[in-house]
């Protein structure tokens, strides 16, 4: 399942917060509902940052707590994972993310992610 964030724009991490907090219980209660198998669930997910416009700027560190506390509060223990998305971020960028994402102790406990284009683009650009 892959709900979408967008990272364009200039909205501050607050407001995408706001929103993904909304998303997530959204769509557990409509895959509840509908009867899904939750441990079978993946969700495929880029990174909450401030928008791509936005003056406000975070450390890799903040971002992956801030994620990781929205996660944690929304997504039912028994979800299969979830996969980080890069999601339009550079690439330097969805890696320091991963890794602080990864350093969080209360992290949700199947991750992974997907940074085809974001890893091969700085390779392929040689």
């Amino acid at each position: 399942v892959e709900p979408e964030i967008s990272f364009e724009g200039a909205h501050l991490m607050c407001e995408t917060e706001t929103v993904a907090l909304d998303l997530y219980a959204k769509l557990i209660d409509i895959l509840k509902e509908v009867g899904a198998y939750m441990p079978g669930i993946v969700l495929k997910l880029s990174f909450l940052s401030p928008g791509r416009m936005s003056m406000e700027t975070l450390t890799a560190a903040e971002v992956g707590r801030r994620n990781v506390e929205v996660l944690s509060s929304r997504l039912p223990q028994d979800i299969g994972g979830v996969m980080f998305l890069s999601g339009g971020h550079p690439q330097d960028e969805v890696l320091e993310y991963l890794g602080a994402v990864k350093r969080q102790p209360n992290k949700i406990r199947n991750l992974s992610f997907s940074f085809a284009r974001a890893i091969t683009n700085s390779v392929r650009d040689r």
